[in-house]
C-alpha cells in the first residue's frame, strides 16, 4: 500500500539554514521527496547567525520548488529586549551585593545572558514554530511532520500533542556531543512522544538510549549526499596529500594534523596538508603552522562552491574527530574514493573498514598516524587498492538511491500506521 496522492504533503523542520552538511543532507532528501510527488514546505527555526554573514542554501531549496520558511530577524533581538528588561532589577541589585568584585559580577551576567538566549528565547522560538506549523497545517494538511535537528525537538513534541499527523525525528549529531555542550533533560521526553526515531547508524541510536534515554528502537537509515555526476578513475600517482574538509573547530582535531606533519615530512619530504573550511579555530591553526614552520606545506581552503572543485586536492582524507554523527565529509570520500584515516566515534566505524579502505586511529597516537600516512604515501598498491575499497564500501552501504528508497518505505510506513490508528480511535468512537 502507498500514500495516496492527496496525502503526499510533508512539513520539514530544521534549525536554520546555511550552507553546512546537515543542509546539503536536507537538500538531498527533500529534492528525491519532490521527485517522488511529494510537496515540500521547509521550516527553518531561526534566521542565519549574523543575519548574513554565513552563506544560506535557501535558493537551492527554492530551486527545487521548495517552500522555504524562516523565522524573521527581529524577533531574537526583541525577545532578548524583553528578557533583560525583566531581568534589569536583578543585574543592578548584584553588582551592590557582592561589593562590584569583577570576576563575580561578570560570571553573574554571562549566567544570565546564557538563560535568556540559550534557554528561555529558544522556548519561545520553539513554541512560535509549532504555533506557525499548527495554523498552516490547518489550511494546507501535512501527512507528516520530520524534524532534523535536536534544537527542534521541543517544537516537535507540541506539534505532536496539538496535531493528529505523525511526526518523527532524524538524528543528524552526535547526543554524546549534546550532552557534553547543553544537555537538555527533557530530551527523553520529547523523543518518546514522537511517531518514528531515524538514526544513521546503530552507534548513534546507542547514544540517544544511553545519554537521552530513547525507550523505543530507532530505525536505521544512512544519510544521502548527491553529488556532481563522475565516474570513479583510479588514482594513477602516488598519494601525497592528506587533510579533511571540515568546519575548522576544537573537537575536529586539525591542530593534531599540523603537529604531525613535521615527522611525516622527515619520512615523505613532499607531503602536503589540506585543510578546507572555516571556522573559529582558523587563526590558531595559521599561528601553530608558523611557529611549528611548516606554514609553506599546508593549504587553507576557506570557502569552495562545488565539492569537486577541492576533493581531489587530498589524497588521503584524515578526521581526527571527538564525536561525530554520520560524517558527510566521509560520504563525500567514500564516492570520491579516498582512503581514510578517522577516530572511531559515532558512524565512523560504519564507514571506515580497518585496513580495508583506510584506518581507525586513535588522534592520542600521532606516530602511529605518521606511520599509517607514510604507508599509504609510499605503497602505490597500498593507496590503489584502498582507494577502490572506499568506493566499493560507498556502492555497497551508501549509495543514494538505495538509501532514499528505505527512507521512503519507512516514511509511508509512518504516515499510513499513524492513519490506521486514528481509523481505528474513530471507529472506536462511532464516529
Amino acid at each position: 500500500m502507498s500514500v495516496s496522492p492527496e496525502g503526499k504533503r510533508i512539513c520539514i523542520v530544521t534549525a536554520l539554514l546555511l550552507t553546512g552538511g546537515s543542509d546539503n543532507l536536507l537538500l538531498s532528501i527533500c529534492s528525491r521527496l519532490v521527485d517522488a510527488g511529494y510537496r515540500i514546505t521547509l521550516y527553518a527555526a531561526y534566521p542565519p547567525p549574523g543575519y548574513g554573514r554565513y552563506g544560506t542554501l535557501q535558493p537551492a531549496f527554492e530551486e527545487r520548488g521548495i517552500a522555504v520558511i524562516t523565522s524573521p530577524i527581529w524577533i531574537k533581538p526583541v525577545l532578548t529586549a524583553v528578557g533583560l528588561a525583566i531581568c534589569a532589577p536583578a543585574l543592578v541589585a548584584y553588582p551592590c551585593m557582592v561589593g562590584f568584585r569583577r570576576d563575580r559580577v561578570m560570571a553573574f551576567y554571562r549566567r544570565v545572558y546564557h538563560r535568556i538566549i540559550g534557554k528561555r528565547v529558544d522556548q519561545v522560538y520553539q513554541y512560535l514554530l509549532a504555533v506557525r506549523i499548527a495554523i498552516d497545517h490547518r489550511s494546507r494538511p501535512y501527512s507528516l511532520v520530520s524534524g532534523y535537528h535536536g534544537a527542534i525537538c521541543r517544537a516537535l513534541f507540541l506539534i505532536k500533542r496539538w496535531l493528529r499527523v505523525p511526526v518523527c525525528y532524524t538524528e543528524i549529531s552526535s547526543p554524546l556531543w549534546r550532552q557534553k555542550m547543553d544537555p537538555d533533560d527533557s530530551m527523553g521526553v520529547y523523543l518518546n512522544a514522537l511517531d518514528g526515531i531515524f538514526v544513521p547508524s546503530s552507534a548513534i541510536g546507542n547514544e540517544l538510549h544511553y545519554y537521552e534515554h530513547l525507550a523505543s528502537p530507532a530505525r536505521v537509515v544512512p544519510f544521502i549526499v548527491d553529488l556532481p555526476a563522475r565516474l570513479y578513475s583510479p588514482p594513477d600517482r602516488p598519494a601525497r596529500t592528506f587533510g579533511i574538509i571540515a568546519r575548522l573547530s576544537p573537537e575536529k582535531n586539525q591542530d593534531v594534523l599540523i603537529r604531525l606533519l613535521p615527522e611525516l615530512m622527515r619520512k615523505v619530504p613532499d607531503a602536503r596538508l589540506v585543510l578546507v573550511g572555516a571556522g573559529p579555530t582558523e587563526g590558531m591553526l595559521r599561528a601553530l603552522a608558523a611557529e611549528l614552520g611548516v606554514s609553506d606545506a599546508i593549504e587553507f581552503i576557506p570557502r569552495f562552491d562545488r565539492i569537486d572543485e577541492v576533493i581531489d586536492r587530498i589524497d588521503i582524507v584524515t578526521l581526527l574527530s571527538d564525536v561525530e554523527g554520520m560524517p558527510l565529509t566521509l560520504l563525500e570520500a567514500l564516492c570520491y574514493g579516498k582512503p581514510i584515516l578517522a577516530t572511531a566515534v559515532g558512524s565512523i566505524p560504519d564507514m571506515v573498514i580497518d585496513r580495508y579502505n583506510g584506518y581507525l586511529v586513535d588522534k592520542a597516537d600521532m606516530t602511529g598516524i605518521v606511520e599509517h600516512l607514510v604507508e599509504i604515501m609510499a605503497d602505490k598498491e597500498c593507496y590503489l587498492a584502498m582507494s577502490e575499497n572506499s568506493r566499493r564500501l560507498y556502492a555497497d552501504r551508501f549509495e543514494p538511491d538505495v538509501v532514499f528508497e528505505q527512507l521512503l518505505e519507512l516514511f509511508e510506513e509512518v504516515i499510513l500506521q499513524k492513519r490506521g490508528r486514528i481509523l481505528e480511535d474513530r471507529l472506536s468512537r462511532g464516529i
